[in-house]
C-alpha cells in the first residue's frame, strides 16, 4: 500500500495540545506535504490559558482507518516551562526517550496492522505558563507493509482537554516486553554482537520475536546505546530497512539490507516495523533469513610449504596454516592466492604458522562488511601471539642502504623478520593485491630465532596500488601493523590491543592512511611509532607518511611510558584531523636529533584534538624542541579539550564516535592528496577523528561496526 501525497494531507496525523485549564480553539491550517520528512509545525498555548502546576498533554491522533503502523518523532519544549511526566499505558508500543535532554523528548509508536486513533499521548507539568509552548516534529511514518511512507504531514489545533490522561509512568523496554506479552520468549544464546545468525534477531535468542522490535525501538529513540551491549546486535541483525532485495548481503551484493541510499546505515522506526511484521508471521524477504557469513563451515584443509600456482580458498572450508606458507614461485611471476569473503584461516601455534606473500605474488582477500575474512589462531584458547601472522612483500622503495640481496643494483632490499623473504625494489606503484574487510587476530608469535615477537600484519616494501581498506588487527602480541619502506596506503583501519606498538614504520615509508583507530591494551608501548632508518637517520627517501582522520585512545587504565604518537630516528610525518586521548605518558613525543630537527616543518600535528589526562598532551622533556609549543601554535589549529567520544575505552564494545555535541564535529581541514594514487584521501569529511560523529539519537552505524571484534 502506498500512501499518496493527497491521502497523507487528508488523513495526516493530527496533533492535539491540551491543558488542564479550559482553552479556546485555535486551529492552524495543515502544512503542505513535502517530498521528505520531517515535516513539523509549532503548537502554541497562550500564557493565560494554562497555570503553573497544570498537566499539559501532547497527543498525536491518526484520523483514518487505513492508519500507518509506525510513527517516529519528537517533542521540543523549553525545560523552564515544562517538565515531562510520562505516558498512560496502551495496548500498542509507545517507546519514549527516558531522558529529556534539556527539552527534547523522542517517541516512537508502533502497532502491527495499524496504529489506533490515539497513537501517542505524552503528559507534561507546567512550570512556567509563559514558556509552555511545545513543538512537535514527525520524522518518520511507516506504512502497514513496513515501507517508509513517501510523504507525511502534521496538522495542529489547540483545544481543551476532554478527559485526564490517567495514571502516568515512564515505561522502559523491559516494561513493554512484559506489558505486550513477550517476557516468556526464549533466553538469548551466548553470542556477542556480530555473531547473530538471523536478520531481525537483535536480542540474539535464535529467533525473531516481539521482544526484538521492542529493543530496536529502544535504540531508535536513543534510550539504548547502539554499540555498547555485547549481547545485542543492532549494527547488523537489527538493521534491516531498506530491504534492498534481491540479495541478503552476499559477496557481490552492491546494496545489502539496511543500507540507505546515501550509503549510511541507521536504526529507525522502519527497522522496528519490519521486525514487528515478521514477529506476527508476515513474510518480509529479509527478516528471519540467515545473515551471510555468520556460520563456520565444518570442513578443514591443511596448507603448508609453498603455494606455487594460482589457488582459490573458498568459504566452505576452514584452512589451517602449518609453518611458513609461502605464496609465489621464484620461477613464475604473478602467482595469486584468492580468498573468498567469509573464509576463515587458522594458524597452527606449534609451528608458528605464517602466511607470506612473496615479491611479485598477489593476495586477493576481498571480504565484505557481513562476511569478513578472518585470520586467527587454531588454538582453542585464542591467546595473543599464538601464531605468526600475515606478511606481504613488495617491490616498493626502501632506504636502508642494503643493495646486495637480489633487489637490483642501487635499489635497497631487505630480508623480512623470521626469514619471511626479500622485499624492496624500485616500484613505488607496485601492487601486491587486495586486503578488504579482513581481520588478523591474535598473531605475533616469537620467530624460531630472535628476541622480539613478530608483528601481526607486516607490509614490507608494499606499493601504493595495493588496496588495504577495512582491516582490523586484534590482540597482537607484538606490533599490530609494521610497515617497512614502500608507499602503502591504508584506509578504514582498526588496531585493537596490540602488545607493543599499534602502528609502526621505518625504512622510508612514504605512504598515507585515513580513518585509523588505534585502541591500546594493557602493557602497550605506543599507539603510533614512526622511524626512518636507525643506522642512518637522514637516509632518503625519508619516512614521511601523511595520516588524516585518526583516533588514538589509551588503554582502560593508563600505562606509564606509552605515547599516542612518537617520532624517532629521523622520521617525519604530517598528522591532521586526529584525536589523541589518554596516552599514558604523552600525546606527542619527538625523540633524537634527526627527528627533532624536523619538528614544525616536516613533523606537524594539525587540526587535531588532544586530551591525554592523566598524561601530557605533548612531551615536556629537554631532549628536543618544544613539542608543547608546536601543538599550541595558533597556525596548527589544535585544541586541548575533551573530544567527548561515546565510549572509547570500553574493551568489549567500544564506541569511538564523537557525540553530536562534540568539538570534533567542526574544525577539520582539507587533506592534501598524495602522489600515489592522487585520489586516495576523502578530502573534506567535515569532522575530526576516524569516525563520523553520532547523530542526535546515536542511531547511525559507524563504519567499523559489525565486522570488527573487541578484546
Amino acid at each position: 500500500m502506498t500512501i499518496s501525497r493527497a491521502r497523507w494531507a487528508a488523513l495526516a496525523a493530527m496533533l492535539t495540545v491540551a491543558g488542564a485549564a479550559a482553552c479556546g480553539r485555535e486551529p492552524s491550517a495543515p502544512l503542505e506535504s513535502r517530498d521528505a520528512v520531517p515535516t513539523s509545525i509549532e503548537a502554541l498555548i497562550a500564557p493565560a490559558r494554562v497555570r503553573r502546576g497544570d498537566t499539559l498533554t501532547v497527543r498525536l491522533l491518526v484520523r483514518d482507518a487505513d492508519a500507518p503502523m509506525a510513527l517516529q518523532g519528537s517533542v521540543r519544549f523549553d525545560a523552564r516551562g515544562l517538565r515531562y511526566l510520562g505516558q498512560p499505558a496502551t495496548t500498542h508500543l509507545v517507546m519514549v526517550q527516558s531522558e529529556t535532554h534539556g527539552g527534547h523528548v523522542r517517541w516512537l509508536a508502533l502497532k502491527p496492522g495499524g496504529l489506533p486513533e490515539r497513537a501517542v499521548t505524552l503528559a507534561f507539568e507546567v512550570l512556567d505558563p509563559a514558556t509552555a509552548r511545545p513543538t512537535v516534529s514527525l520524522e518518520e511514518a511507516v506504512e502497514r507493509s513496513a515501507r517508509p511512507a513517501a510523504r507525511a504531514a502534521l496538522a495542529s489545533r489547540v483545544e481543551a482537554l476532554s478527559e485526564p490522561p490517567g495514571s502516568l509512568a515512564r515505561y522502559t523496554a523491559e516494561d513493554w516486553i512484559l506489558m505486550l506479552g513477550f517476557a516468556s520468549e526464549p533466553a538469548p544464546f551466548k553470542h556477542v554482537a556480530g555473531d547473530g545468525f538471523l536478520y531481525g534477531d537483535a536480542n540474539l535468542n535464535g529467533q525473531v520475536t516481539g521482544a526484538d522490535y521492542v529493543v530496536i525501538s529502544n535504540v531508535a529513540v536513543g534510550n539504548l546505546p547502539l554499540l555498547t551491549l555485547a549481547n545485542r546486535d543492532f549494527a547488523i541483525a537489527a538493521n534491516v530497512s531498506p530491504a534492498n532485495l534481491p540479495g541478503l548481503g552476499e559477496a557481490g551484493d552492491p546494496t545489502p539490507p539496511g543500507r540507505n541510499s546515501d550509503g549510511s546505515f541507521t536504526i529507525t522506526a522502519s527497522d522496528a516495523s519490519v521486525v514487528a511484521n515478521a514477529a506476527i508471521g508476515l513474510a518480509t524477504g529479509v527478516v528471519g533469513q540467515p545473515i551471510p557469513g555468520r556460520t563456520v563451515p565444518g570442513a578443514r584443509v591443511v596448507l603448508s610449504d609453498t603455494i606455487a600456482a594460482d589457488r582459490l580458498l573458498s568459504r566452505d572450508s576452514v584452512y589451517e596454516l602449518r609453518g611458513q606458507v609461502v605464496v609465489g614461485n621464484p620461477e613464475v611471476s604473478g602467482v595469486t592466492l584468492t580468498i573468498e569473503a567469509g573464509t576463515r584461516i587458522e594458524g597452527d601455534p606449534e609451528t608458528r604458522a605464517q602466511l607470506i606473500i612473496r615479491r611479485g605474488a598477489n593476495l586477493i582477500a576481498q571480504g565484505t562488511r557481513l562476511q569478513p575474512i578472518v585470520f586467527t589462531c587454531k588454538d582453542a584458547t585464542l591467546s595473543a601471539g599464538c601464531w605468526g601472522g600475515l606478511v606481504i612483500n613488495g617491490f616498493g622503495v626502501l632506504n636502508n642502504g642494503n643493495t646486495g640481496g637480489g633487489g637490483g643494483v642501487g635499489f635497497p632490499n631487505k630480508e623480512g623478520l623470521g626469514g619471511s623473504g626479500l622485499y624492496g625494489g624500485n616500484l613505488p606503484e607496485d601492487s601486491s593485491g587486495v586486503l578488504r574487510y579482513v581481520r588478523v587476530e591474535r598473531a605475533g608469535a616469537f620467530p624460531a630465532t630472535g628476541a622480539n615477537r613478530l608483528p601481526a600484519l607486516q607490509l614490507l616494501g608494499v606499493g601504493s596500488r595495493t588496496v588495504i581498506d577495512s582491516v582490523q588487527v586484534l590482540s597482537a602480541a607484538g606490533d599490530g601493523i609494521f610497515i617497512s619502506g614502500g608507499t602503502a596506503r591504508l584506509k578504514a583501519t582498526v588496531v585493537s590491543a596490540a602488545g607493543r606498538d599499534g602502528l609502526s614504520w621505518e625504512d622510508g615509508w612514504q605512504g598515507a592512511a585515513q580513518f585509523v583507530v588505534i585502541q591500546q591494551g594493557e602493557g602497550a608501548r605506543h599507539a603510533i611509532r614512526g622511524a626512518n632508518f636507525a643506522g642512518q637517520p637522514d637516509a632518503l627517501p625519508r619516512s614521511a607518511p601523511v595520516l588524516s582522520h585518526f583516533t588514538l585512545v589509551g588503554p582502560p587504565a593508563a600505562v606509564a611510558g606509552s605515547r599516542a604518537l612518537r617520532f624517532e630516528h629521523g622520521s617525519a610525518g604530517i598528522f591532521t584531523n586526529g584525536i589523541l586521548a589518554r596516552a599514558g605518558e604523552a600525546g606527542l613525543d619527538v625523540e633524537g636529533a634527526a627527528s627533532c630537527a624536523l619538528l614544525g616543518t616536516e613533523i606537524q600535528v594539525r587540526a587535531s584534538i588532544l586530551f591525554n589526562a592523566p598524561g601530557l598532551d605533548a612531551a615536556d622533556d629537554a631532549d628536543c624542541a618544544d613539542e608543547v609549543g608546536e601543538i599550541d601554535l595558533a597556525a596548527r589549529a589544535n585544541r586541548r579539550i575533551d573530544p567527548q567520544l561515546l565510549s572509547p575505552f570500553t574493551t568489549r564494545t567500544p564506541d569511538w564516535r564523537p557525540t553530536a555535541a562534540s568539538p570534533a564535529v567542526a574544525g577539520s581541514e582539507a587533506v592534501p592528496q598524495p602522489i600515489y594514487p592522487p585520489t586516495f584521501f576523502v578530502a573534506t569529511p567535515g569532522f575530526i577523528g576516524a569516525v563520523a560523529p553520532a547523530n542526535l539519537l546515536g542511531t547511525n552505524v559507524p563504519w567499523y561496526a559489525g565486522w570488527t571484534r573487541t578484546f
